[in-house]
């Protein structure tokens, strides 16, 4: 099935003297997807279907894993896995997916990555705004500075903010979610911060 359905039996997208063509390509396969649709990203799902049973279905997932949340600076380090996640892994060392960050239990932020455990150790090593974005943000807040990053990065105190935070951050823990759709990720992102009530440090502004 698609994710962005189109009625590809309307009129105004298919002229009547293809009519017999318009009926062959509405009959629908499957679960909805018609023979003339392209799947987003390969996602298999309706957005209904999305919202109703795969995202929530994510969100349990995820909900177990904040459970057994694991410290930040243990989660990126060899053999630092739990042992269910290392299971669905089956050997491999990185995964796509979405991680919250914790303080305590409390969930903070929410991010996405196609390499999630490469992502956390930017955060909590990266050695530019760019990298180890979080931190950077935290250290802007605490230290009122709203500057352009470029010159922020250059200020020796506001550096020891941002390395005091890259090492806060080191002890959050970290929960996490395997997915492997493209699509089914991004959506999830804000589905789980929105869950999760993380606006304090998530936004979903673009440039």
């Amino acid at each position: 099935m698609s994710c962005a359905l189109v009625d590809v039996s309307s009129p105004t997208l298919h002229p009547t003297a293809a009519g017999a063509d318009v009926e062959r390509a509405a009959r629908v396969r499957g679960v909805g997807r018609t023979e003339t649709q392209m799947a987003i990203d390969e996602c298999l799902h309706k957005f209904e279907a999305l919202a109703k049973a795969v995202l929530p279905k994510y969100m349990k997932q995820l909900g177990k894993s904040i459970g057994e949340a694991t410290r930040a600076d243990q989660f990126v380090a060899t053999g630092g896995l739990p042992d269910n996640l290392g299971n669905q892994l089956q050997g491999a060392r990185d995964f796509p997916g979405c991680y919250v960050f914790l303080r305590g239990r409390r969930p903070v932020y929410v991010g996405i990555s196609r390499r999630v455990r490469s992502r956390v150790r930017q955060h909590i090593r990266g050695r530019s705004q760019y990298e180890a974005t979080l931190a950077y943000r935290m250290a802007c807040k605490q230290s009122g500075r709203v500057g352009a990053r470029a010159e922020n990065m250059k200020s020796p105190v506001f550096l020891r903010r941002f390395a005091r935070a890259k090492a806060d951050l080191a002890r959050h823990h970290v929960a996490c979610v395997i997915i492997r759709n493209p699509l089914e990720l991004h959506i999830f992102e804000a589905y789980a911060a929105m869950a999760l009530d993380t606006a304090k440090w998530n936004t979903f502004e673009t440039h």
